[in-house]
């Protein structure tokens, strides 16, 4: 058995005040695909604007660490992704925890019982690696953090459709080999002050096929919420409000389009779920409560996988 303290996160190590840089960030991942090598690979899928490989983690059970293996034994595929706006890092520290805890202490280990997850752990590295204490300024932590676009300053999650981006490229190139069945994509709010320490949302009205939808108001409304609401979180659908100088005139809702990631998904015919953090809210309360959405994610993929 392994010390929780060997394999403490970098985060965790700061107690939530950092999040690594990316060299840290695959030197953790590398450690942890070198101690469990039969569940954990690390692929290189592309290159950025500014010249830094862009990674892939994939985590099976079985050594089913290809997209034909992880069809052939009917594992749903999972999709993390993490730090396209590079600022936004909750996701990049709490998918570390959760690889850890799956192949390290095992404490997760069960949700890779039906289910392949592909991790992206940093997608707009170029951001990432942008780094100062005032890139968002109103964010409490973590000190220092990346930058909003990549070398070429566009923005990777307005890049679906048009793909002007060589990560937008290689990221359809990731997307067509896997076919993932669920994805999910993990950011921080840029305003708005309230009580939730998370919140979500996902494409409905017209903006995606019916039973899709129906199956993502089952699974992420109900059950995803309540479990994450239960691991002592507070949780709501995302809140965009009508005037943020007049909050009594309410929120109001929205499709993504899919110049968006989780607008993109379900012209695939895919669940695309988008992870808003509060950015208010300090830094462990975002990690924990982005690592407490993920498995109560994947938690019920592996309920019922062939429902998804």
């Amino acid at each position: 058995a392994f010390a929780q303290a060997d394999w403490a996160t970098p985060s965790e190590k700061s107690n939530y005040r950092i999040t690594p840089r990316y060299d840290e960030t695959m030197a953790y991942i590398r450690r942890v695909a070198a101690a469990a090598p039969k569940q954990v690979k690390i692929e290189q899928f592309g290159m950025t604007a500014g010249g830094y490989p862009l990674y892939s983690v994939i985590v099976a059970k079985d050594g089913t660490l290809t997209p034909a293996a992880a069809h052939q034994v009917n594992r749903a595929v999972v999709l993390v992704q993490n730090g396209i706006h590079a600022g936004e890092s909750d996701g990049i520290d709490a998918s570390l925890a959760l690889l850890r805890d799956m192949v390290i202490t095992k404490k997760q280990a069960k949700l890779l019982d039906h289910a392949v997850l592909v991790i992206i752990p940093v997608y707009n590295v170029d951001g990432h690696e942008r780094v100062s204490k005032y890139n968002r300024i109103n964010q409490n932590g973590p000190e220092e953090m990346g930058f909003r676009t990549n070398a070429q300053n566009l923005n990777l999650n307005r890049d679906y459709m048009k793909a002007d981006t060589p990560e937008t490229r290689a990221w359809l190139r990731l997307w067509n080999e896997w076919n993932p069945d669920l994805f999910i994509d993990c950011h921080v709010t840029d305003g708005a002050d309230y009580r939730c320490n998370i919140t979500y949302h996902h494409e409905h009205h017209a903006g995606i096929d019916q039973a899709v939808l129906d199956w993502e108001r089952d699974v992420f409304d109900v059950k995803v919420k309540n479990a994450t609401a239960a691991a002592g979180n507070v949780i709501s659908w995302y809140l965009e409000f009508i005037d943020n100088r007049d909050l009594t005139l309410g929120t109001r809702d929205f499709n993504g389009s899919p110049r968006f990631s989780t607008g993109y998904v379900p012209l695939r015919n895919r669940p695309g779920i988008l992870i808003e953090t509060h950015m208010i809210k300090d830094y462990r309360s975002r990690v924990i409560g982005t690592y407490d959405f993920l498995r109560a994610a994947l938690t019920e993929v592996n309920n019922d996988p062939e429902r998804l």
